[in-house]
């Protein structure tokens, strides 16, 4: 993540799509929403590398009351009290192609790098950063554990690694 700029998502919404055999991210940032396709070949790795991340001891604590993502999606405009309909322009899509995950202050930041979609399946595109979202331990405890079910929700092997020590380096862009 070093000098490259992310927009910080403020929620997520992570489910998995039959249609798509992806997990799709809704994220909201301050001034959009984004949406993330994210494939098996980057989300199964990203949990293993989480699994190891989180240590056993928050694993009770990962059902709090708050969630993760209290975020209501839509599938069609939302309608008014008048009768009309919401007309803004539909979430910019983005195809993941690289996670990092780096520990900062007290937690963890985890940044995802794209391409635009569907421009990147016409034209060569540069990959760019998506968004980025800082987790605390306990939050990123919550983020494996909702990652975990959607994949176990799209039946995509996972493989249960033992857990490490939480703080251990991982090098920036190992997942790609």
């Amino acid at each position: 993540m070093s000098s490259t700029t992310f927009s910080i998502a403020e929620q997520l919404q992570i489910q998995y799509s039959e249609f798509e055999d992806r997990l799709i991210v809704v994220a909201h940032l301050k001034q959009q929403q984004v949406k993330l396709l994210l494939t098996r070949r980057l989300a199964v790795p990203l949990v293993t590398q989480l699994v190891k991340w989180v240590p056993n001891d928050t694993l009770s604590d990962l059902m709090s009351d708050e969630p993760l993502a209290p975020v209501a999606s839509r599938s069609s405009p939302a309608q008014g009290q008048d009768g009309s309909t919401n007309t803004s322009p539909p979430a910019p899509m983005f195809l993941a192609t690289k996670i990092d995950l780096q520990p900062k202050d007290e937690g963890f930041v985890v940044a995802f790098t794209g391409l635009s979609l569907p421009d990147a399946m016409i034209n060569a595109q540069p990959h760019q950063p998506v968004f980025a979202i800082p987790f605390s331990q306990a939050k990123l405890g919550q983020f494996e554990s909702l990652m975990r079910q959607q994949i176990e929700k799209a039946g995509w092997w996972v493989d249960a690694a033992p857990r490490s020590d939480p703080f251990e380096v991982m090098p920036s862009g190992l997942l790609h």
